[in-house]
C-alpha cells in the first residue's frame, strides 16, 4: 500500500450551527474518486454502538459513492442536526492502495449531565426541600447538554426563586461529578437557603381610605417572615376589603420594598388611591 495522502476538514459546531468555519487542505486531489469506506469515531461511544452505525448511515447518505467537497460539507451538516449532542466534527480522508478514498469523521460529544441532584440545607425560616425546587424552577434534567454557563444560569434562577422566598442570605453552588462515561457527568447543586428575613414594618399609604386596615388580616406582619408571596397575597386583600366598602377600582402602585442587610428585614409600603366609590 502506498504511503497515504490524506485531507483533513474540521468544522466547528457551536449554539445552534448559526455559522462554520471550514478548512480544506489539498481538496483537489481526492475530487471525483470512489469512496470505499465510511468510518465514524466517537472516543466515548463503543463502536459497536446502535448510535455509531446509525452516524454512519446518516453520512454514507450524505457523502455519496465518490469524494466532493460540498457533499463532505453536507454531510456535517446533516449529522449535526440529526444529532444534537455533538460538540465538533472533524472529517479526515485518506488514499487507499488503488487510489480510492478512505473517509473517517471523528466525532467529539458535547457533556451531557447523567443525573441532576440539589442538596438542600435547612432553612432558618420557611422551609424549603428539593422536590418544592424541582417542582417549581426549569432546572436543567437528566441527559441534558450542559456547560459552565448553563450550570451557572440554574445556579442563579434557584437564588432568584429563594430571594423571592425571603432568603437574601441563600448561596448556590454547584459540581461535577465524573461517571463512567467520559462525555457525561453528574450534576449536583448545593443549596443553602440561610436564614429568611423577617418584617420590620408594612405601611399602608392608601388615599381616601375610609377605615385603617386591620393587620391581623395581613400575613405581613413586623417580626413576621417575609416572601414575596405574602406580599401579594396582601395586595389582594386589601383590594378585598376596599370592594368591600364600594372601592372597586383602586389605584394601587407597586409596593416598595427595602431589604436591609445588617438587620435581615424589609419594609414593605403600599402607597394608592382608593379610586371612585361606586354604589351598586
Amino acid at each position: 500500500m502506498r504511503a497515504g495522502r490524506s485531507i483533513y476538514v474540521a468544522v466547528l459546531l457551536a449554539g445552534l450551527f448559526a455559522a462554520s468555519s471550514a478548512i480544506v487542505y489539498g481538496q483537489g486531489s481526492f475530487e471525483k474518486r470512489r469512496i470505499s469506506s465510511v468510518t465514524v469515531v466517537a472516543p466515548s461511544i463503543d463502536p459497536d454502538s446502535r448510535q455509531i452505525r446509525e452516524y454512519t448511515d446518516i453520512v454514507t447518505d450524505a457523502v455519496g459513492p465518490t469524494y466532493s467537497t460540498p457533499r463532505i460539507r453536507d454531510a456535517i451538516e446533516e449529522l449535526y442536526f440529526q444529532a444534537r449532542t455533538i460538540q465538533t466534527i472533524s472529517v479526515s480522508a485518506e488514499e487507499g492502495a488503488t487510489g480510492d478514498v478512505r473517509l473517517t469523521f471523528n466525532l467529539r460529544m458535547k457533556t451531557q449531565a447523567s443525573r441532576v441532584s440539589l442538596e438542600v440545607d435547612e432553612a432558618l425560616g420557611d422551609k424549603v426541600t428539593e422536590q418544592e425546587l424541582l417542582l417549581k424552577l426549569n432546572i436543567l434534567t437528566a441527559g441534558s447538554v450542559i456547560t459552565e454557563q448553563t450550570l451557572r444560569n440554574n445556579a442563579d434562577e434557584i437564588l432568584a426563586y429563594l430571594r423571592e422566598r425571603g432568603f437574601y442570605r441563600s448561596a448556590v453552588t454547584f459540581e461535577q461529578r465524573p461517571t463512567a462515561n467520559a462525555n457525561q457527568t453528574a450534576v449536583v447543586f448545593r443549596v443553602t437557603p440561610g436564614e429568611q428575613a423577617k418584617v420590620e414594618r408594612f405601611d399602608i399609604n392608601i388615599e381616601g381610605i375610609a377605615r385603617p386596615i386591620d393587620p391581623t388580616e395581613l400575613k405581613l406582619r413586623p417580626g413576621g417572615m417575609f416572601s414575596r408571596e405574602r406580599v401579594t397575597s396582601d395586595i389582594a386583600k386589601i383590594k378585598s376589603i376596599l370592594r368591600k366598602d364600594s372601592f372597586i377600582a383602586p389605584d394601587l402602585t407597586d409596593p416598595r420594598i427595602v431589604f436591609d442587610d445588617d438587620t435581615n428585614s424589609v419594609a414593605v409600603t403600599l402607597s394608592g388611591r382608593v379610586g371612585p366609590k361606586v354604589e351598586v
